[in-house]
C-alpha cells in the first residue's frame, strides 16, 4: 500500500492478518511503525492501542519524526548521523526495548500472542549509535556507479531520487560526488547492523522466556533500496535492488538456515501463517500459502511476482523480469525486459530486441492476464 493509504478506507470490511489472529483467540501487538497511520488506521487489529516512541519523545514534531541524537541536528536535515550514545537514544532501540518488556508480560500471562515489531531503519536517515559504523572500513565501500543505467532503457525507468535530495547536504542535480555516496553507503551498512542487534535482543528474550519452541517468526522488509545502482538512490523503481526484499521465516520443529529460489510475494505471508498455526482462510485473500517451499526448498513456487511503483507495473519470473508503463488511458507507453540468467543486474534492455519477441509476448501475458498462468 502505498504511504497515503488506509486500510480501513481502501479496504473497507477486510479483515488484516493481525485481526484474523485477534478473532481466534490471540492477542495481538503491534510496535513501531507496522502500518503507516498506525494511531489511526485498522485499530480494530490489535488488542491494545499501538505502540510507538514517537508518540512519547520529547521535543519538537521535526525532531520526533526524523529521529536524530545530535542537538545539532534538532533544526537540520542531514542523511546519516554517526552518534556516541546508546541503542535506547534511537526509536529502533526504543521499540527493541518495548517488545521485550511486552514478551516478558505475554509470557507471564500465557496467553497466544501475535506480535508486529516495526523498525524504522535502514529508512533515511541513516541515523545509528557510532559503534555500528566502527563495523565498517568506509573505504571498502565502491566509489562511482557500480551498475550503470540500462542500456536501451525507457526514461521513465530513471527517477531524480528525490527522497535523498530533501536531505541537507545533497545536491539538488546531478550524481552523487563519490565521497558523500561512500558515507551514504556506511550509513546504510551502520543502520542494518543497529537493526540486526535490536532484532537479536527480541530474539534471545524468545529464548529466555522459553517461547522460542512455539513460536513462529518472519522476518522481512517492506522493499529493497538503491544505493547508486542504475544512478539511482532510494527505492522507486521497478529494478530488483528496489522490488526485492528479505523474507525469512523461523518454525519450530522445522529445519532452518535453507535458502528458497523460488518466488513469493508478500501477499503470501497471510495465507502461510494461517497454514502454519491451523487457522480457517479467509476467503479474501489472493496469495498462495509457501509452506510447501518450507518443506521443499527446491519446489517449483510461483510462475511470477508482482509489482507496482505508481504507473508501471512489472512482473517477474525466475528468468525475466518486465515492466510495462501506461499512459494516462490506460495504453502501454514504454517497457523494459531483462534476462536475468544472463543480465542479473539489469543492465541491457532487450524488450524490443527481435530475436526476444517470443519472450516478451509470453512474459506481457503474464502481466495482462496473471490469473491464466498455468
Amino acid at each position: 500500500m502505498a504511504h497515503n493509504s488506509y486500510l480501513d478506507q481502501d479496504a473497507p470490511g477486510v479483515t488484516t492478518l493481525a485481526e484474523h489472529f485477534k478473532n481466534h483467540g490471540y492477542h495481538t501487538l503491534s510496535i513501531g511503525k507496522v502500518l503507516h497511520h498506525w494511531q489511526e488506521d485498522a485499530l480494530v487489529s490489535w488488542s491494545e492501542k499501538p505502540w510507538h516512541p514517537r508518540a512519547f519523545a520529547p521535543g519538537s514534531p521535526g525532531r520526533q519524526r526524523l529521529n536524530y541524537a545530535l542537538a545539532g541536528n534538532i533544526d537540520k536535515r542531514p542523511p546519516f548521523e554517526q552518534a556516541e550514545v546508546a541503542d535506547s537514544v534511537y526509536h529502533d532501540g526504543k521499540i527493541a526495548i518495548h517488545t521485550v518488556q511486552k514478551l516478558q508480560a505475554l509470557a507471564r500471562e500465557e496467553v497466544p500472542f501475535f506480535l508486529a515489531a516495526g523498525f524504522v531503519k535502514t529508512h533515511l536517515p541513516f541515523n545509528a549509535p557510532a559503534k555500528y559504523w566502527e563495523l565498517y572500513d568506509p573505504k571498502t565501500f565502491a566509489a562511482g556507479t557500480s551498475v550503470p543505467f540500462p542500456v536501451s532503457a525507457p526514461p521513465e525507468a530513471y527517477h531524480h531520487s528525490a527522497e535523498l535530495r530533501t536531505y541537507d547536504g545533497i545536491p539538488a542535480e546531478g550524481l552523487i560526488p563519490d565521497s558523500l555516496a561512500r558515507q551514504l553507503i556506511h550509513g546504510y551498512y551502520a543502520c542494518v547492523s543497529f537493526v540486526d542487534a535490536q532484532i537479536g535482543l527480541i530474539l534471545q528474550e524468545l529464548e529466555k522466556l522459553e517461547l522460542a519452541d512455539r513460536t513462529i517468526v518472519v522476518l522481512w522488509g517492506d522493499h529493497g533500496w538503491s544505493l547508486g545502482e542504475h544512478d539511482l538512490w532510494c527505492k522507486h523503481s521497478t529494478f530488483g535492488v528496489a522490488m526485492q526484499a528479505p523474507l525469512i521465516v523461523s518454525i519450530p520443529g522445522r529445519k532452518g538456515g535453507r535458502r528458497v529460489e523460488s518466488l513469493v510475494e508478500f501477499v503470501d505471508i497471510y495465507p502461510s501463517l494461517v497454514e502454519l498455526t491451523g487457522l480457517p482462510q479467509p476467503s479474501h485473500l489472493q496469495g498462495e500459502s509457501f509452506v510447501d517451499l518450507l518443506d521443499d526448498p527446491n519446489a517449483e513456487g510461483k510462475k511470477a511476482v508482482y509489482g507496482r511503483w505508481k504507473n508501471a507495473e512489472v512482473v517477474r519470473t525466475r528468468q525475466h523480469s518486465y515492466t510495462e508503463w501506461s499512459a494516462e488511458d490506460g495504453s502501454m507507453r514504454s517497457r523494459m525486459l531483462f534476462d536475468l540468467r544472463e543480465d542479473p543486474h539489469e543492465t541491457r534492455n532487450i524488450a524490443e530486441l527481435p530475436e526476444r519477441a517470443d519472450h516478451l509476448q509470453k512474459i506481457s501475458e503474464y502481466l495482462s492476464h496473471p490469473h491464466d498462468i498455468d
